[in-house]
């Protein structure tokens, strides 16, 4: 079972794993917290190469978005 609130494939797995590695390691974030802000796509099925978050400009992209638009705003 996957860990995301939302339909993955395999891609799109490992594409949010290396958000969350990159909230981590580029903000401080927890595992678990970084995994909560990515779970905000709750319902958003992440499924296929022409979903539109793969042209965001990559994993260090959302990572940033999430830091700074989710993240700092829910403090």
């Amino acid at each position: 079972m996957s860990q995301f609130s939302f339909r993955t494939d395999t891609q799109s797995e490992q594409y949010c794993r290396d958000i969350i590695d990159a909230l981590v390691s580029s903000y401080g974030l927890s595992q678990s917290e970084a995994l909560r802000q990515v779970n905000k796509w709750e319902g958003q099925d992440f499924v296929g190469q022409r979903d539109l978050r793969y042209h965001k400009g990559g994993p260090e992209a959302w990572a940033k978005h999430i830091f700074h638009e989710w993240y700092l705003k829910d403090l």
